[in-house]
């Protein structure tokens, strides 16, 4: 727009407006009405109709949808500055724009059906609305994203290019240049046939006639062999001595040429072709087995022996197939070539597809896991009816109260969450028990089915029995398959990624982890879930909507009320300590004095959230209380510990749920 606008002389105007002075100088000389030069009224209304010029131009550019923002514009300056102002913004508008575009450059990707000119279209587009924000990528950023971003196809070129070109200095232009000649060849090829190659495949040669039922090579096969692009790599001929491969490279214009060529002295040029998928173009030393030869090629071949050979021509491998005739184009002919070389990639490019005999060897060498289904797995329709369950530990750094692991259910059907705290693997039994009875009794409903990883906790012959028992289902992931208990294993990693934050944003110690990890448990359940269309599992476990006014920040400082009857005349009214979750069984919140070492469970207290504790140096000192205590636990510091500082909860040594 702003060209437009300067090849018509009207971006001053546009910018800037009608300057005041030459408004005032008008309505001056339309008063007096005197003496007024012609010419000059003719240049002020000249000025004057440059301005709706300029406003028609803004109008008919914009679409539909825009133009009711600009109707009232009346003024070409006044109909810019609301265009700019919604498209460009302030700073920080454009900020978030730029950092919006910036992702969607870094996800580009060129689709499997797109040509290459679309998709440099498209990332081209997208590179001068960065530019319009003040963002000018390098020349080697924009080399490096074209060259990671295209498809797969496009591996064996840019494989070249990053090999044989300084990335730091090549050229964009020079790089789009390659790739834009491999899409043409690409093109050259797209109209042949793809047919199931080597199936029923008859070589025919000038003056000779070589049939090889079922198979393109002779010999069993299920003894097809691929001769991969390593130097040194052994390669094994049908039914002969292993041989070593030697690597030579083709010196050319457009870059190397690399091929492995089984070089055997006392093995004779035969119709026997190598099926190899690190060679770039097919090769033989046999013209005999060629027709419609091309010997006008300029192009050399260096062997590993460092001579230069001339490729004395290309032509054409003549096939019988049970389609009828075929060929294989583009098969260069080397004078002293041992072996016959069938490149992989160069059939994949004419369109052909190949089929090793069993399968074997690409099981063996290719084979990967299956894609996992991406969509929704089927869920449970009521609370228990499945609960995932999965242990996580050993912590490095025991919990103030001796544990080491902690054990975390999640519901299917709500997406409430329970957590337990181990000393040892083997109470994992004994908190699913406890578990179970609570959930039932609360929800009036069984727990059905139970899905697991396969660890030993969960195989024990005594968790198996009990399930039998209370005929409970059990479902086991596979080994190293965690994708299929994959409900509880990805909260598992939010439950630690959040307790780690917290921990870490008010420099809390580690062993404070447990009630790191039980508040986190409390507020996920208090927060909507996408899994539920942001409904609050709380809410869909217990039908009713759950208090959040009380919510405070783990960790910051507080002050707890002491009760007069705890407490002398003299003594301090409160306690400093610092806030670390919220009650179980009490409406209160729980509150570790790191001086006496001791949890308190109070509902008198007052927060300062934005400070923090030093746990480094802490030299405050309190006056003793009476020997007598108030809703407190001691801390593993003590020998005779046996809760976890998760207040009076109820549970046996060491254990903690989180209630509905």
């Amino acid at each position: 727009m702003v060209t437009i606008f300067k090849s018509y002389g009207l971006w001053n105007l546009v910018e800037k407006g009608i300057s005041v002075s030459d408004s005032k100088k008008k309505e001056a000389k339309t008063d007096e009405d005197t003496d007024v030069d012609a010419d000059d009224n003719e240049k002020m209304a000249a000025i004057f109709m440059k301005d709706p010029k300029a406003l028609g131009i803004i109008q008919n550019a914009v679409s539909d949808q825009i133009f009711p923002r600009i109707a009232n514009a009346d003024s070409a300056k006044m109909a810019w500055d609301l265009l700019y102002g919604e498209y460009h913004g302030g700073d920080q508008v454009r900020s978030v724009k730029l950092q919006n575009l910036r992702r969607e450059f870094e996800y580009t990707r060129m689709c499997d059906d797109e040509s290459l000119t679309g998709y440099l279209t498209r990332l081209n587009d997208l590179i001068n609305q960065m530019k319009t924000f003040g963002e000018t990528l390098s020349n080697e950023r924009l080399v490096q994203k074209v060259l990671i971003s295209l498809t797969k196809i496009y591996d064996p070129i840019c494989l070249v290019i990053e090999n044989t070109k300084c990335l730091e200095s090549v050229e964009l232009q020079e790089v789009l240049a390659i790739l834009k000649s491999q899409e043409q060849r690409f093109d050259l090829h797209s109209s042949d046939v793809t047919e199931r190659a080597f199936s029923s495949l008859t070589v025919s040669s000038k003056g000779q006639n070589r049939s090889y039922p079922q198979s393109n090579i002779r010999g069993n096969p299920s003894a097809i062999t691929v001769i991969d692009l390593v130097i040194g790599l052994e390669s094994v001929l049908f039914g002969k001595s292993v041989q070593k491969a030697n690597c030579a490279s083709q010196m050319e214009v457009t870059g190397n040429l690399f091929y492995a060529n089984c070089a055997v002295a006392e093995t004779k040029v035969n119709g026997d072709w190598y099926i190899d998928s690190g060679c770039s173009n097919h090769m033989t030393g046999n013209v005999d087995l060629l027709v419609d030869m091309n010997t006008n090629v300029a192009r050399k071949v260096q062997m590993p022996t460092g001579v230069l050979v001339n490729v004395a021509g290309m032509g054409s491998l003549e096939i019988e197939t049970n389609r009828g005739r075929k060929y294989i184009r583009e098969v260069m002919y080397l004078p002293g070539l041992k072996e016959n070389l069938l490149s992989i990639g160069q059939m994949d490019e004419h369109g052909y597809y190949l089929m090793f005999g069993g399968h074997m060897c690409c099981q063996y060498g290719k084979q990967h896991r299956e894609r996992f289904p991406s969509g929704q797995a089927q869920r449970a329709g009521a609370p228990l009816e499945l609960v995932h369950v999965d242990l996580c530990g050993p912590m490095r750094i025991e919990s103030t109260g001796g544990n080491k692991y902690f054990m975390l259910l999640v519901d299917d059907a709500t997406r409430m969450i329970w957590v337990y705290f181990l000393r040892f693997k083997s109470e994992a039994l004994t908190c699913f028990q406890k578990f179970k009875a609570m959930t039932e009794l609360q929800s009036g409903m069984k727990v059905k089915c139970v899905r697991s990883d396969r660890g030993g906790e969960f195989l024990s012959n005594e968790f198996k029995q009990y399930c039998d028992t209370e005929g409970i289902q059990r479902q086991l992931s596979i080994s190293y398959t965690p994708q299929q208990n994959g409900v509880v294993e990805r909260k598992n990693r939010t439950v630690i990624e959040m307790a780690k934050s917290m921990l870490h944003d008010k420099g809390m110690p580690y062993y404070m982890w447990a009630e790191a990890v039980h508040t986190a448990v409390y507020l996920l359940n208090r927060c909507p879930t996408k899994s539920l269309d942001s409904i609050i599992p709380f809410d869909a476990y217990s039908k009713r909507k759950p208090g959040i006014a009380h919510l405070k920040v783990f960790g910051s400082v507080c002050y707890v009320h002491t009760p007069s009857e705890l407490r002398h005349r003299l003594e301090p009214k409160s306690i400093k300590g610092v806030f670390v979750g919220y009650a179980k069984c009490e409406k209160g919140y729980r509150v570790f004095d790191p001086i006496s070492t001791r949890l308190i469970l109070s509902r008198d207290v007052v927060f300062d959230e934005n400070s923090s504790w030093d746990w480094e140096r802490s030299t405050e000192r309190y006056m003793s209380l009476p020997t007598y205590e108030f809703d407190t636990v001691d801390t593993p510091r003590s020998e005779n510990t046996e809760h976890d500082t998760q207040g009076s909860s109820g549970l046996s040594p060491g254990i903690l749920e989180e209630a509905a």
